[in-house]
Order: structure tokens, then C-alpha cells, then sequence
């Protein structure tokens, strides 16, 4: 008892806590060999490991396990678990990866995980169960190379040990309740400057208000980068942090990014032409916080980029560089909502492979380009609540991958083409509250997967019709009674 009591961070004394249950099980007969008489028996490594094994099981509600496998056996701890894996070092087998995600693990983590040292990735992911604050302990696994904590219910600072984590190189934090404990989330010099190894850092989906922005910049090994779904950018607090803009002037230091998301926070400012320093960015997430100042033509020199997301910035304003039609790996591209005025680039579209555009919700005028509809992949194109004018062109029945396709509230005229019966994938039509006229096209009829139609919404598997607001003369093609679904 001596002996553990020595290293345990808990007291063994009381039989009902998980340092007791722990304590109960050394002394049993699965630890026979043990000799805790030996001299310096409280510095084995094999004895402390056993341990915080034992531990991890009783704080972490053992029991409740999805797996728990040969867990508490007599066996060597590399044998309990096909969770637990291990690897060869000087002194015998040790453990280097704890692989315990969506295992309905359920508590605390023990402080006593530190004496895994040779420890080289944590994975606890997706285990609900798992709350209180994050053990400083673990910034003392200098071997840590992987640790993903993410959706569960901690609570809290980041530790300021976590700054020792030297080897560190994905860090995944999202989804859970951490926050402020000393005057910012992350000092830069205390815990994230440090880690100049991490390629991943995840911190989305928690209760952040500020980080600094500096600590962020001097990683510049980062390929992923995700702080969406907190509040950071709070105004009137720091001068330095996010608050300002999350695409200052320096953002072209993390030259090997391929992730960048800083959605639904409550950053402002401008957004820096030195974001396409950022070569390698694929992903490029800025979407729902309050950016003015519009879109740099510079966003079109970022060749790798396949996912472009400013949508809900209603201050941002200006128009669509004609520089973006060089993305030609671009996917999805989503500006609804930003305040994005002038027209649509008359080669908008030309060799894209665009899959879903939405540019709902603001000030566009002028025609919808027709190499639009050349976009061959495209299942969602979404223009509603513009003021674009003109016809719907014939090219529409080129685009025949679309599966959603919505002008409502727009200034546009002329018939429907009859080549939009091309688009059999179709399921949603929305193009009421326009001046559309003419008859409808028996093509219509086509369009047997359609659920909504609106000129204005539905088709096959029709459901709802509306017509309303637009000035269709003639009569109504008896091809629509193909739509078995309309009610």
C-alpha cells in the first residue's frame, strides 16, 4: 500500500473511490507477481503502469465499456485490449497507442496517465460520457504525438502544460465545453506558440472567446486548422486577437495549410489578399461572422481550392472576381447572404466542376451566365432573392446533374425552356415570384423525380406545386399528370 501511495495522485485510503478500486485490484491475485517489498518498488515502471491501466478503467466507468476485452486481467497490459497498442522499447513491451474511441467510456481521466511514457497517441474520441477538466498530467507525455479528445463534455482551460507537448503533431479538441481560465484561452507563449510540430489543431465546437493571434501564425507546419463554432472575436477586448480579422496580413506564413475554417464566430475586418500565399489551401471556411470589405481577386490564385464558404457576412459587399473562374477545382462554392453586389462574370462556370453554388440573399444583377449550365457535376444551384434579369437560358438543359435548382425572386422573363426537361435528376423547382411567361413545356413531364415545383418548387415524386406570381399564358400541359406524386 506504502509503495503505491507513493506515486498515486489520489487517496487510496477510501476503499469506494476509483484510487481505492485501483488499490483493491494491485493487491490482488492478478498482481501476485509483484514484490512490493522490493526496495524502490514505487519507481517500477511496470507497477505504475499497471496502475494508471487499472485506474483509467475505474474512473473512466469500466464496467459500462462497449469493449473491455481481457481489461484487469493478470496479463501483461499490452494483452488486455486490441485498444491498447504496443511497441518494443529498451525496457519491454510499453504501451504507445490507447485506442479508445466511441467506447462509452464514462467520468474522469486520471492524472496518473503520465506514467505511460512512451505514449505516442490518445485517441478517446467520441465518448460522451467523459467530463471535468483536462488533466495537466498530460502535458507530461513528451512522447505524445496524436491526442484526440474530442466529443465528449470537458470542461475548462486548455492546461498550460499542454505547451510541453514538444512532439505534438494532431491535436483535436472540437466538441466539447472548454473556455477561458486565465485572461485568454490560449496564450500564445504559454500553450499553442510552443507546438511547432502540429499539423492538425482542432478546437471547434467549444466556448472560446479569444485567441491570440500570433501563437496561431508561428505554426507553420499547419495543414488543418478548424476554431469554427465558438465566439471568438469578441469586440472591445484584446487589440490583438481575432476580434479583428481571423485573415490578417501575415495569414500567408501558414504556406502549408489545406484546411482553414473560422466559421460562426464573430470575427471582422477585412479579408487579406495574402490568403493566397496559402497555396495549398483546399478548404476555405469564413462563413457566418461579420467580414466587410469584399472578396480579394487574389482568393483566384489559390488553384487548389475545392470548398469556398463566405456566406452570411452581410457586411462583406462587392463583387465576384472574375478571378474565380480559375478555380477549376472548386466544388462548392457558397455566398449566400453577403451583401455581394454587380453581376455574375459572363464566363462564370466555362471548365468548372462546380457541385453545388449558392448564391442566394443578395444584390446580384445583370444575366445568369450560360457556361453555368455546362457544369456537369452540378446538383444544387441556388440563386434565389437576387435581382438578376433576363431569360432562363436554353443552356439549362446541359446542367443534368441537378438535383435542386431555385431562382425564386428574381426579375426574370420569358417562357421556361423546354430543354429543362432534360433534367430528370431534378427534384426541387423554385422559381415563383419572377415574370416567367408564356405556357409551360410539356417536357415538364420529364422530371419524374421531381418533389417540389414552385416556379417556385416540386416534380415525380411531386408533391406540391405552386405557380404563383408570374404570368404563364396557355393551359397547363396534361403531361403534369405524369407526376403521380403531386397532392
Amino acid at each position: 500500500t506504502d509503495a503505491i501511495a507513493a506515486f498515486a495522485r489520489g487517496n487510496v485510503t477510501d476503499a469506494e473511490s476509483p484510487h481505492g478500486h485501483a488499490l483493491e485490484w494491485m493487491l490482488g491475485p492478478e498482481n501476485a507477481d509483484l514484490d512490493f517489498s522490493v526496495p524502490g518498488a514505487e519507481r517500477d515502471s511496470t507497477t505504475k503502469q499497471r496502475f494508471a491501466m487499472a485506474l483509467f478503467y475505474y474512473t473512466a466507468g469500466g464496467d459500462n465499456w462497449l469493449a473491455k476485452e481481457e481489461f484487469l486481467s493478470e496479463e501483461h497490459i499490452c494483452d488486455w485490449s486490441t485498444m491498447i497498442v504496443c511497441a518494443n522499447e529498451t525496457n519491454g513491451r510499453e504501451v504507445a497507442e490507447l485506442q479508445f474511441g466511441d467506447n462509452n467510456l464514462q467520468g474522469t481521466l486520471p492524472r496518473e496517465l503520465l506514467y505511460l511514457e512512451t505514449l505516442k497517441t490518445m485517441n478517446l474520441t467520441g465518448n460522451m460520457g467523459l467530463a471535468g477538466s483536462l488533466p495537466s498530467e498530460i502535458g507530461q507525455i513528451a512522447s505524445l504525438e496524436i491526442l484526440d479528445l474530442s466529443d465528449a463534455k470537458f470542461v475548462g482551460p486548455i492546461p498550460d502544460s499542454f505547451a510541453n507537448l514538444r512532439n505534438l503533431r494532431h491535436l483535436d479538441l472540437r466538441n466539447n465545453f472548454l473556455e477561458a481560465g486565465s485572461e485568454y484561452e490560449l496564450p500564445g507563449s504559454s500553450v499553442i506558440a510552443g507546438l511547432r510540430e502540429l499539423r492538425h489543431l482542432d478546437l471547434s465546437g467549444n466556448l472560446l472567446t479569444h485567441v491570440e493571434i500570433n501563437a496561431l501564425l508561428r505554426l507553420t507546419r499547419l495543414e488543418y486548422l478548424d476554431i469554427s463554432h465558438n465566439t471568438i472575436g469578441n469586440a472591445g477586448n484584446h487589440g490583438y486577437e481575432f476580434g479583428v480579422s481571423a485573415v490578417p496580413s501575415s495569414i500567408g506564413a501558414l504556406a502549408q495549410l489545406r484546411v482553414f475554417n473560422v466559421a460562426h464566430n464573430n470575427f471582422g475586418g477585412t479579408i487579406h489578399p495574402n490568403i493566397a500565399k496559402c497555396k495549398r489551401l483546399e478548404e476555405l471556411r469564413l462563413n457566418d461572422n461579420g467580414y466587410s470589405g469584399g472578396m480579394p481577386s487574389e482568393l483566384g490564385q489559390l488553384k487548389a481550392l475545392r470548398v469556398l464558404d463566405l456566406s452570411n457576412n452581410a457586411g462583406l459587399g462587392g463583387s465576384i472576381p472574375s478571378a474565380l473562374e480559375n478555380l477549376k477545382t472548386l466544388k462548392h462554392l457558397n455566398l449566400k447572404n453577403s451583401g455581394i453586389t454587380g453581376s455574375l462574370p459572363k464566363q462564370f462556370g466555362r471548365g468548372m466542376e462546380m457541385e453545388t453554388l449558392i448564391l442566394d440573399a443578395n444584390l446580384l444583377t445583370g444575366s445568369i451566365p450560360r457556361d453555368i449550365f455546362n457544369m456537369r457535376q452540378l446538383r444544387e444551384l441556388r440563386l434565389a432573392s437576387n435581382f438578376l434579369e433576363g431569360s432562363i437560358p436554353a443552356e439549362v438543359g446541359n446542367a443534368t446533374g441537378l438535383l435542386q435548382f431555385t431562382l425564386f425572386e428574381n426579375n426574370l422573363e420569358g417562357p421556361l425552356p423546354s430543354e429543362i426537361g432534360n433534367l430528370v435528376n431534378l427534384t426541387s423547382i423554385v422559381f415563383g415570384w419572377n415574370g416567367l411567361n408564356s405556357s409551360l413545356p410539356e417536357t415538364l413531364g420529364n422530371l419524374v423525380n421531381l418533389e417540389i415545383l414552385i416556379l417556385d418548387d416540386n416534380l415525380t415524386a411531386l408533391k406540391d406545386v405552386g405557380l404563383q406570381s408570374n404570368v404563364f399564358t396557355g393551359t397547363i400541359p396534361r403531361e403534369l399528370g405524369n407526376l403521380g406524386n403531386i397532392w
